[in-house]
């Protein structure tokens, strides 16, 4: 006779992974649907339906089920009764008003805070599912599906996904835990940004670094075409150059770097090309040139893919893996800052998520 209390344990971890796909487009529905926004102060599900325009049953179940993930709370209209279900929920009529959990205010419904998250469950829902149904396919095929020319829509959620970090990355990490770039980037000069997107990042640093210059490359013409469009917006298109090209040609062609900086794009480069790339910028960096990474890293160890930083790593691997990306170990980067003629200075855990990488010349 089977044993049926021996599967408890992974039979309860598996609903969990179930229960997580769930609240990934239960988040997707609310954000895209404008629900969390329109739930920072109380609301009735039908004042709510009504303010929005949406389906009043629909917001309704919306409103109750949110509290299971722990996402929503209520309480009773009139005042009366506990919020631990003393006042019942009846049918069509409004008991209760719900409202937004305070801790989940900024990264649900404030698309302007550091911490909002809803790009990165428009990135999950809408785009990355796409490729998981298809997953079978490309493991029997062995093809990718590169992240480049997606379309516009694509370029929107990278961005958006992306934004917050490099806010922190600026304001807060260069200063912090690269004293080697922030040196450099305060004396001026000229700053390779690999994989710049939408140029996002080139337009933070040149704001912040008053005499940089920054030439950013990146695959996506959607991205470049977005990125020269925001340094003519805030007047520094005289100091940025953005190009659709690969960095390693850019890089060849250039006379010298003080600095080269890879955010989020270094994995995004196929192994052989990152060899190429770095190779080159050790040629082309000035003699106190740094290399600046912020990524995510592959554990080494089996023992290690269950702990972070190393856990986002192998998810963002997953999620990546038919993309043709590769997330670097922590060895994998010190040989590519070797190939450059430089070793790793710095490297600091943020977020108990990323990793950000200071790489110097060897006779520094």
């Amino acid at each position: 006779m089977a044993d049926w209390t021996s599967i408890d344990d992974p039979v309860a971890r598996l609903h969990g992974f179930v229960s997580g796909f769930h609240a990934t487009f239960y988040v997707y529905t609310g954000i895209e649907c404008g629900l969390f926004e329109a739930l920072i102060d109380p609301r009735t599900p039908s004042d709510l339906a009504s303010q929005l325009g949406l389906h009043e049953p629909y917001v309704r179940r919306f409103c109750e089920i949110g509290l299971r993930w722990g996402l929503i709370e209520a309480k009773p209209r009139d005042g009366n009764g506990e919020t631990d279900g003393t006042v019942q929920l009846a049918g069509d009529d409004d008991h209760y008003t719900f409202r937004l959990c305070k801790p989940f205010v900024q990264p649900l419904a404030d698309p302007e805070a550091a911490q909002y998250m809803g790009d990165l469950f428009r990135f999950a829902a809408a785009h990355v599912s796409k490729d998981y149904g298809e997953y079978p396919q490309y493991f029997r095929s062995g093809k990718t599906r590169p992240f480049t020319d997606r379309g516009p829509a694509f370029t929107d959620v990278i961005e958006g996904t992306t934004r917050g970090l490099q806010t922190i990355f600026v304001e807060k990490l260069i200063s912090e835990s690269l004293p080697a770039l922030e040196a450099r980037l305060s004396r001026g000069g000229r700053v390779l940004d690999v994989g710049c997107g939408t140029g996002y990042l080139a337009c933070q640093l040149c704001e912040r670094y008053p005499d940089l210059t920054v030439i950013g490359v990146d695959l996506d013409e959607d991205a470049i075409d977005r990125a020269q469009e925001r340094a003519s917006e805030a007047g520094i298109s005289d100091r940025t150059t953005f190009r659709v090209e690969d960095a390693t040609t850019v890089a060849a062609e250039a006379t010298s770097f003080d600095a080269a900086i890879f955010f989020m794009s270094q994995h995004e480069i196929d192994a052989d090309g990152r060899i190429a790339l770095f190779d080159t910028l050790g040629d082309v960096l000035v003699d106190d040139g740094i290399i600046a990474v912020f990524d995510e890293v592959y554990p080494s160890y089996p023992s290690k893919f269950d702990q972070q930083p190393f856990a986002t790593g192998v998810e963002t691997q997953w999620s990546e893996l038919v993309w043709g990306n590769v997330i670097p170990t922590v060895a994998e980067q010190r040989k590519l800052f070797a190939t450059a003629g430089q070793t790793e200075q710095s490297r600091t855990t943020f977020a108990d998520r990323f990793i950000v990488y200071e790489g110097v010349n060897d006779n520094d």
